[in-house]
């Protein structure tokens, strides 16, 4: 996912409006590559600069792209209420644009934060909102990735079947393309899911279950993973 959107400022000349837009978009990459390199908080600063010429232009699209950076980088940081507040300004600023995607996204990316607040039902309800997004967008690979992180909350809940049940969603999902690889991480995130709730047998059965999937399509990498999986969980 590229930002792509032009800007919809028109009290600027154009000259000067393009002008400040390559200058945001190379601080915008500046920042991206320093977090890549490891140094969020310089790439956090960089954000933060082009956000303000952004918002200078009137460029709401790269402004929400840019929030949802800056959330990023206060989520890897652990500073969740920031996060929080930058994928929310993120998310005001896409629904009048329209782009069922970049809102999908988003929410899950608020969903996830809600979840590391332990505020479960909250994020449970940012996962659905996520859903109705990415099938507005006709995005099945999204919609699958959310049912996996409804699993996990159902999980935390104590909900067993509930998040049995959001796993074969997600399978369901995968399997119309078909998409054993994707299946199988599905379920290999499950089945640890399971083990870190305490459903050992029940992770035992899944982690199998991926291993065999991850045979089908040679992925090696992810086989031994599910092995070391086995390892801890098998007698």
């Amino acid at each position: 996912m590229t930002a792509s959107h032009q800007p919809d400022s028109s009290v600027l000349p154009a000259a000067q409006t393009n002008f400040l837009r390559h200058k945001a978009d190379s601080r915008r990459e500046r920042g991206e590559a320093q977090c890549r390199a490891g140094d969020l908080l310089k790439g956090l600063t960089l954000f933060q600069l082009a956000l303000d010429t952004y918002r200078s232009i009137d460029d709401h699209f790269n402004e929400a792209y840019t929030l949802q950076e800056i959330g990023d980088v206060h989520f890897q940081l652990k500073r969740l209420p920031q996060a929080l507040t930058a994928y929310r300004s993120a998310l005001d600023l896409y629904r009048p644009l329209a782009d069922p995607l970049y809102e999908a996204v988003t929410l899950r990316c608020i969903g996830s934060t809600l979840f590391s607040l332990d505020q479960l039902d909250s994020a449970l309800e940012t996962y659905q909102q996520a859903i109705e997004r990415f099938r507005a967008d006709d995005n099945g690979p999204g919609i699958a990735d959310t049912w996996i992180s409804i699993s996990q909350v159902h999980l935390c809940q104590a909900h067993l079947q509930l998040a049995c049940a959001a796993l074969e969603k997600a399978q369901l999902l995968r399997r119309a393309v078909p998409d054993p690889y994707g299946e199988g991480l599905d379920t290999l995130s499950f089945a640890r899911f399971l083990l870190a709730a305490g459903y050992s047998a029940e992770a035992l059965t899944y982690a199998r279950q991926a291993r065999r999937l991850f045979v089908t399509c040679d992925a090696l990498d992810e086989v031994i993973q599910a092995d070391r999986l086995l390892q801890s969980l098998e007698p």
